[in-house]
């Protein structure tokens, strides 16, 4: 019974807790990287090499959206289902910000688009990280307690099996003084 808890509580670090900690990791580097190239963007004068800097920024999108898909699916507390929802407001706002920034950069306003990377998705991109920080901390936390659990009750499993040698090795002296 007790090796059974211990065996949940580690499955559910392992299985379940640790991959949102990776999942929410995923996104800070895909919108970090999305950030990198919208400043490539706007420093780069060659088209070829802007268009690989947008085909990069589609593609971390894409790669943020299918981690906070994961991230919604599997997240059934309600605290984190909380968090999530901050998150996924602040991305409603950093979304279109960010296809502003593009178009901007596709119809050749690079000084506009300055402007609207500086003031419209920074302060969006630091509340969004803040956010994800708070998920993985209360990840984090999460995790810290069902290590002390298991901790826990591997102690309690320690003793009762000492315990149970110790009843062992009384029960066998007993049957080998009567025996004898």
């Amino acid at each position: 019974m007790r090796i059974a808890s211990l065996n949940k509580e580690v499955a559910a670090m392992v299985d379940q807790r640790y991959p949102k900690t990776v999942a929410a990791n995923t996104i800070k580097a895909d919108v970090s990287e999305a950030t990198r190239s919208m400043l490539n963007v706007l420093i780069m004068t060659e088209p070829d090499q802007v268009k690989k800097e947008l085909a990069n920024i589609v593609a971390r999108n894409a790669s943020a959206t299918a981690a906070l898909e994961e991230l919604t699916s599997t997240t059934n507390d309600q605290n984190g289902r909380e968090i999530l929802a901050e998150i996924a407001a602040i991305r409603a706002k950093f979304m279109p910000a960010q296809s502003a920034f593009i178009k901007l950069v596709n119809d050749d306003l690079k000084d506009d688009a300055m402007v609207k990377f500086m003031f419209s998705l920074r302060p969006q991109q630091a509340k969004y990280f803040d956010q994800l920080d708070q998920f993985i901390a209360y990840q984090n936390g999460i995790m810290a307690k069902a290590g002390a659990e298991a901790a826990a009750v591997s102690s309690r499993t320690q003793f009762l099996i000492l315990v149970l040698a110790a009843a062992a090795v009384g029960i066998s002296l007993g049957i080998a003084v009567l025996t004898t």
